[in-house]
């Protein structure tokens, strides 16, 4: 559970919270595609280390992209909080 802020007249405003966070949004999802479609973690690197190294990498990869994920879902409940406030008038 992420603590969020009761948006408040001597607080930033729910607009620019807003905006901070879609744009952090926007560029976690770059960073995620491009690390997902550009960077390399395969077997053939990993000849000449000890057995059991491939799968350990793997291991630690899929949890940074869990952690990338996590950020991202962060980054969501702070755009909706926001959303949530914003005056429509």
């Amino acid at each position: 559970m992420t603590t969020l802020p009761i948006i408040n007249m001597n607080g930033t405003s729910a607009e620019s919270l807003f905006d901070e966070y879609i744009e952090a949004s926007r560029l976690l999802r770059k960073a995620d595609r491009f690390l997902r479609e550009s960077t390399t973690c395969h077997g053939r690197d990993f000849q000449c280390n000890p057995a059991g190294d491939y799968d350990k990498a793997k291991q630690e990869r899929h949890e940074i992209f869990q952690r990338l994920n996590d950020v991202l879902d962060y980054c969501e409940q702070w755009v909706e909080n926001a959303e949530n406030n914003i005056n429509f008038n």
